[in-house]
Order: C-alpha cells, then sequence, then structure tokens
C-alpha cells in the first residue's frame, strides 16, 4: 500500500478541523481554543460541509466534518491534534488519513477539504496536513 502526503502549500492537500468553545476542553490552552474556534467558524461558512463538530477523550482532540466531494467514505472526515512545538501558543499541527478511496485512473476529488486547509493554514495558526493511505 502506498501513502502519500499532502500538505498545502507543498502539495495539494486536505485537513480538516472544527471545534466550539463549549466542546473544547477545560484544560485546553487558550491558543489552543482561539484555534480551534476559529477552524469551526471556517468550517460553518464552506460550502459543501456538514456535521462540523469536536470531540476530545483522555487521549485525543479532533474534529469532524462531513464534505460533498467526489471522494467520500462511510466515517466522517476526522483531523486530530498532533502536537505543537509551542503547546500555548502554537502553530498546532493537525493530521487526518484518508482511506484513498479512488476509482483507479482518477485523483481523489478532495475540493472542499483543500480549501478548508487553506483557510485553517493562512487563518487559525494551524498546520493541516493530509495523509493518503
Amino acid at each position: 500500500m502506498r501513502k502519500i502526503v499532502h500538505t498545502v502549500g507543498l502539495i495539494s492537500g486536505v485537513v480538516v478541523i472544527a471545534a466550539s468553545a463549549s466542546a473544547v476542553p477545560g484544560d485546553t490552552s487558550p491558543g489552543l481554543k482561539r484555534s480551534a474556534d476559529c477552524m469551526l467558524g471556517v468550517l460553518q461558512t464552506t460550502q459543501g460541509v456538514t456535521d462540523a463538530k469536536i470531540f476530545s477523550d483522555q487521549s485525543r482532540f479532533c474534529l469532524q466534518y462531513r464534505a460533498a466531494e467526489k471522494s467520500r467514505w462511510i466515517e466522517p472526515t476526522e483531523f486530530c491534534l498532533q502536537g505543537s512545538r509551542n503547546a500555548t501558543q502554537g502553530p498546532y499541527d493537525f493530521w487526518a488519513i484518508f482511506p484513498g478511496v479512488t476509482p483507479p485512473g482518477e485523483d481523489p476529488d478532495i475540493h472542499v477539504s483543500e480549501a478548508i486547509m487553506q483557510k485553517w493554514n493562512a487563518q487559525c495558526g494551524v498546520r493541516a496536513t493530509g495523509l493518503f493511505e
């Protein structure tokens, strides 16, 4: 199985993140809360995005959404926090792994996710990266 890494600005890529102030864990840094709120705002104003939300448990802090793209999978697209070089200020790294379900000979259609990732990287203090399996 081949893996392809996509990062906006280097190679066409995808990453998506969302959050709301009430869903961000109480022990989360103010910088991460600001970034997550910004990311949710992008998701809420991007045409073709539904079911945007944030969730966290004791081991993960993630954002989910569904996009109106040709490439689709059963589970929502999910971007999880991977860390930050500066935990209180960011930029924060969020990664998503896409199943790479695409008809033979076609490139994945992730145009909505690409637009979201570009906005997040430019506006929200994050580095969003999508990986294809």
